[in-house]
């Protein structure tokens, strides 16, 4: 989503980020690698912060939660743009 919002300039060609309360994972699929973050958020904190997009299958966090959530597991925030 931080690609979505446009507040990285990498677009993301065969990754997709998950935070989930389960398990942490890396799986390598046909399309691409799925990876799951664990979080250990509520879910009702969790609820609160997404969003779902319409034809969409999959909810997302809005950009202030993206952007929170980069910084709470640690990623790389040298990527974010800083205009």
């Amino acid at each position: 989503m931080l690609s979505e919002y446009g507040m990285i300039s990498q677009i993301p060609i065969d990754r997709l980020t998950v935070m989930t309360t389960g398990r942490k994972g890396t799986f390598n699929t046909y399309y691409g690698v799925i990876e799951f973050t664990h979080t250990k958020q509520a879910v009702s904190d969790i609820l609160s912060r997404i969003q779902r997009i319409e034809g969409s299958p999959l909810a997302v966090a809005t950009r202030e939660t993206a952007l929170r959530d980069l910084k709470r597991v640690g990623r790389n925030i040298q990527m974010l743009r800083q205009d």
